[in-house]
């Protein structure tokens, strides 16, 4: 689906996905909803690439992760716990 929004606008509202993580705080497993905002702060990923290819209906953006993230029942020990909601 192609979006207007440049590659940083696309990342930052995939972490905007932290208000609906609520009730998983702490807990291994957690719905796709949520799973741009874990890898985007996934504890052993330390490097991002994103690219940003113009279509006919808007921007396709797409990112790679190093280490990737979102290994399925480590949520707990890799997304750590919400320090301010500020």
């Amino acid at each position: 689906m192609g979006t207007g929004l440049t590659a940083q606008q696309t990342v930052d509202m995939w972490y905007d996905e932290i208000s609906d993580y609520g009730s998983y705080w702490g807990k291994d497993d957690v719905p796709m909803s949520v799973m741009h905002f874990t890898q985007v702060v996934w504890k052993t990923t330390t490097k991002v690439g994103c690219g940003v290819a113009a279509c006919s209906d808007g921007n396709l953006v797409t990112c790679r992760y190093q280490e990737a993230g979102n290994m399925l029942g480590t949520f707990a020990t890799n997304v750590g716990v919400l320090k301010s909601s500020s």
